[in-house]
């Protein structure tokens, strides 16, 4: 068994049946981080000691027959973003704000059983698509040296896909767990609005963030979200009968061909083909009420206004512990005039009703996750990275990110779904066939390459 491309599901069976033990599993993980931390620099903080008591509590619970769940004794990991107790909240910058306990995503993982191994690197403040932190130095991704893993949760995506994490949790304001997922080659989840807590979580823009899981198979993305939904609507259940025959799959394909890239875009007309080759009806939908590239820099600059005020305090007190760029970035959000704001909020909210009517059509929407492959480092980001996965953020409901298969150039390629509030029990059927159909896919073994 493959530690890198083994899933929760898999290693709790081999837990449960005596195969490996906790104490087991997390020495083979801090094996792997030992091994592959230097290169790719996924974890701030790391809590060795407290990971042993709690693997060995794990063990002894299986003994006695009452395992919590079936994340009993699994290793996972922190965005810097998420309050538990014992670590740091940095933020991605060089001030701890004060930890008082768990925030509810983290109390939740540590009821489940799941070992909470540490911290991980983030762009400054979850602003950014790169994780190129400038206290904490660049996380790279594990299918290529001096490659992007993407941002603002890059050391959640690269930890889970390297290896070093058997899941993480990250934080997604315009795409930030599901653009990672994508160049990592990983399964990213962001739930409806509201659905799971942000309680004990530093804010960014509270209309737009969300928290969720990055994992290896799209079933873990389903256990992790059963475990961290704390109080769903009336009528939400995480199982539901349908599936992808007969699914109604909405497709921008104009805009699709015009802002993605030649190889982004002809993947993705295949695996549009593969879905429709499993029953799904495939139809075309166009968005002539707005220009996705004008919504992206509306939505934005409502982020950039937002995080002033929400980092109004610390900024303040601690202007030394912040980056100048990030500093210059805020304070225009501070300063913004009244009335561009006031155009960017209106656009953000006819775009948001436009979306959700498409759902009287369509049970999906289907995009690229991001419309270029991960990139070189020694680049410049493109700036048209979220324009798909931010449409979510924007209409609030769910949408998830799966691989579709490895490009050319050895990179993975992915696909990304998007439903209406609340079907995420749809929307992770529909994922789950897709994904038997263009299985999982895990870096090359770093002592391969040449």
């Amino acid at each position: 068994m493959e530690h890198a491309d083994t899933d929760i599901v898999e290693i709790s069976t081999a837990l449960d049946a005596g195969e490996i033990s906790a104490s087991t599993l997390l020495a083979q993980t801090l094996a792997y981080i030992e091994r592959r931390q230097a290169e790719l620099n996924c974890f701030v903080e790391l809590d060795v000691v407290g990971a042993q008591r709690s693997v060995e509590s794990s063990d002894r619970r299986r003994q006695g027959g009452t395992v919590l769940s079936l994340l009993d004794g699994v290793p996972v990991a922190l965005k810097d973003n998420i309050d538990a107790l014992g670590f740091a909240t940095r933020n991605g910058a060089k001030y701890s704000h004060s930890v008082s306990g768990d925030a509810v995503v983290s109390d939740l993982l540590r009821r489940a059983g799941a070992v909470i191994l540490g911290k991980l690197n983030m762009d400054e403040c979850a602003i950014g698509g790169i994780t190129d932190n400038p206290h904490n130095g660049p996380t790279d991704n594990p299918w290529k040296p001096g490659f992007v893993p993407g941002g603002s949760s890059g050391g959640s995506a690269s930890a889970v896909a390297g290896g070093l994490a058997w899941v993480a949790l990250g934080t997604d304001t315009l795409g930030s767990v599901r653009l990672p997922a994508g160049y990592c080659g990983i399964v990213g989840l962001k739930a409806t609005r509201g659905l799971i807590s942000m309680d004990g979580i530093v804010p960014l823009s509270p209309a737009f963030d969300h928290v969720g899981p990055l994992c290896r198979s799209v079933r873990d993305a389903r256990l992790l979200l059963d475990v961290l939904v704390c109080s769903p609507p009336p009528g939400w259940s995480i199982e539901k009968d349908r599936r992808l025959d007969g699914a109604r799959l909405g497709v921008f394909t104009e805009e699709i061909n015009q802002l993605s890239e030649p190889i982004i875009a002809n993947s993705f007309h295949r695996a549009i083909e593969d879905a429709r080759g499993a029953g799904a009806d495939i139809i075309e939908l166009s968005l002539p009420d707005f220009d996705l590239n004008e919504l992206r820099v509306a939505a934005f600059l409502k982020i950039e206004s937002d995080g002033a005020k929400a980092m109004a305090e610390s900024l303040r007190d601690h202007p030394e512990a912040y980056s100048e760029s990030l500093i210059a970035m805020l304070n225009y959000g501070r300063t913004m005039r009244p009335d561009r704001l006031h155009d960017a909020q209106e656009k953000v909210a006819r775009a948001k009703a436009v979306l959700l009517a498409l759902f009287d059509e369509v049970d999906f929407l289907a995009t690229p996750t991001a419309p270029q492959l991960a990139f070189s480092r020694a680049q410049s980001a493109p700036r048209n990275q979220a324009i798909f996965t931010g449409l979510a953020n924007i209409f609030e409901g769910p949408a998830i990110s799966l691989p579709s298969g490895i490009s050319d150039e050895g990179l993975p390629v992915a696909f990304h779904l998007m439903a209406a509030p609340n079907e995420e029990a749809h929307l992770l059927n529909v994922a789950e066939d897709l994904e038997r159909r263009w299985g999982r896919v895990v870096p090359p073994d770093p002592g391969s390459r040449t």
